[in-house]
């Protein structure tokens, strides 16, 4: 029986954020979503998945907040993270654990079908 993945997606774009989870659904992930950080942190509360897709332009808490609580909660601490931000230049430090997440996309450049396989890659 192939492995089910959990995903949760952390996005405030109602259209991205749909399209983004059929995709996943579509693969067979088990799927949770949140247009707010404060809400992604609530699900991690009950659901760990095995990656997290995070925004980082969110209302409220930012993705940044958001991405270094979970690197400080010994729980989550190791969840890969893929952010995917309309904001063209990453932070001058590249992906790794400094930084807390694995991958930055720039959300004009999104492949779902990319990205779906990017999860299952980090995830194992």
């Amino acid at each position: 029986m192939p492995k089910s993945y959990k995903v949760l997606i952390v996005e405030d774009d109602k259209f991205i954020l749909k399209a983004i989870r059929y995709k996943f659904e579509e693969a067979k992930f088990n799927v949770k979503t949140s247009q707010t950080a404060e809400g992604g942190l609530t699900l991690l509360e009950k659901w760990t998945p095995n990656a997290i897709i995070l925004d980082i332009l969110l209302p409220g808490i930012d993705g940044y907040a958001f991405l270094r609580t979970v690197r400080n909660h010994p729980k989550w601490s190791t969840i890969p993270v893929i952010v995917a931000s309309n904001i063209n230049e990453p932070p001058d430090i590249e992906p790794g654990e400094n930084t807390g997440y694995k991958e930055y996309i720039v959300k004009s450049d999104l492949d779902l079908n990319s990205l779906v396989e990017k999860v299952k890659t980090l995830a194992r």
